[in-house]
């Protein structure tokens, strides 16, 4: 399920979920150790019920049963470990037209006991189901889960995967309502407001999924991702400040950088690295005399061949198209300086446009250019 924000907003609080979203893309590079959901669900007392999140509720889980999930014979489920896991691909058709070609993402495993087995796999699986909503309803994609889960898990599991769905689900609508708060006026909006926005959108989030959900699912879904959220905003912090130098602030910044996870930090350092890199080859292109300069450079920075020859090939293309405008612009004023009306003019700027640009994307970029010049 796809979470929107409002357009008017310039600064999105969403960026504490997905656009601190290097948290994300380091999160994909790790796999946590899963910890099991309790046993006895259908034994435990109502005061054990009341205290323990992972009493799976004896009403409605938030979806119906489907008539096949509910007749399901428990013996057809095979009691051997290795077997109580949803599958990686369907047989035939993908489930939505986009996912096509395409593995499910996590999975829903049980352990040895039959409970679920709960990790970053688990969320892995629901998003990669909710994000198809708009694609096909709710209901459909929500029902996929289940009975996936019915036909791939003891039925213990089966229900605790249910239920978390449900607790993650509560969540997403929470965060949503969070994220659809207002923010100052865009002249009123500083680095230090966008700052503290963000801290405190990230406080709130940290609340909404211990509201929500156990410590323990928290720390499976989402620890990784809150630890690179924490320090990516101390990094800001620190690079916001003033007082400091920049070697002072690359100091505090590997310091601050140890206390990540291994797993974390190596991720961060291949960022930075990436960024550097990214940072230099943007200077290189602007200051290059040649063809030859670019692709030398390029080499010089680790970029492949291939993506040298592409990066080469457009900035060649750039630069005969800013030669070419150049002689278009002055060809142009004297046009914009001659009196001529309305009509007049904006027919020579077209028959002048279409001679030196031969290609329609040219040509619309120089009347965008124009607009600037």
């Amino acid at each position: 399920m796809k979470i929107k924000i409002r357009d008017q907003y310039l600064f999105p609080l969403s960026v504490v979920i997905t656009a601190i979203s290097l948290a994300l893309t380091a999160a994909w590079l790790w796999q946590s150790e899963p910890y099991k959901a309790k046993p006895d669900v259908e034994t435990v007392s109502l005061e054990t019920a009341l205290e323990d999140p992972w009493v799976a509720p004896q009403g409605p889980l938030g979806i119906t049963n489907t008539e096949e999930a509910a007749t399901l014979d428990d013996e057809s489920v095979r009691q051997d470990e290795t077997t109580w896991v949803t599958p990686k691909q369907y047989d035939g058709a993908a489930f939505a037209a986009s996912l096509a070609g395409t593995d499910i993402d996590g999975e829903l495993r049980a352990d040895e006991s039959g409970h679920l087995i709960v990790s970053v796999a688990v969320k892995d699986f629901f998003d990669y189901f909710f994000n198809t909503v708009g694609e096909v309803p709710p209901e459909k994609a929500l029902a996929e889960i289940e009975r996936l889960a019915r036909s791939s898990l003891p039925p213990a599991a089966a229900d605790e995967a249910m239920a978390l769905m449900d607790q993650y689900l509560e969540y997403k609508q929470l965060a949503l309502d969070l994220m659809q708060e207002p923010l100052l006026p865009v002249d009123q909006q500083t680095p230090e407001y966008h700052l503290k926005v963000l801290r405190g959108s990230l406080t709130r989030l940290k609340q909404i999924r211990r509201e929500v959900m156990n410590e323990d699912t928290v720390q499976a879904f989402f620890g990784m991702e809150e630890a690179y959220a924490d320090y990516t905003l101390d990094k800001m912090s620190i690079q916001q400040d003033k007082e400091l130098s920049p070697d002072k602030k690359q100091q505090l910044i590997v310091e601050r950088r140890r206390h990540l996870p291994q797993e974390l930090r190596t991720v961060d350092e291949q960022l930075e690295r990436s960024a550097i890199r990214a940072q230099q080859a943007a200077a290189l292109l602007q200051n290059a005399a040649s063809e030859e300069d670019i692709r030398s450079g390029l080499g010089n920075l680790g970029y492949p061949a291939e993506e040298i020859d592409q990066i080469a090939k457009n900035w060649e293309a750039r630069r005969k198209f800013d030669l070419r405008y150049a002689q278009y612009q002055v060809q142009r004023d004297q046009i914009l300086e001659a009196g001529l009306s309305e009509e007049d003019q904006q027919r020579q700027l077209e028959s002048l446009r279409a001679e030196y640009f031969t290609d329609e994307r040219e040509r619309l970029k120089a009347r965008l250019r124009d607009r600037t010049s």
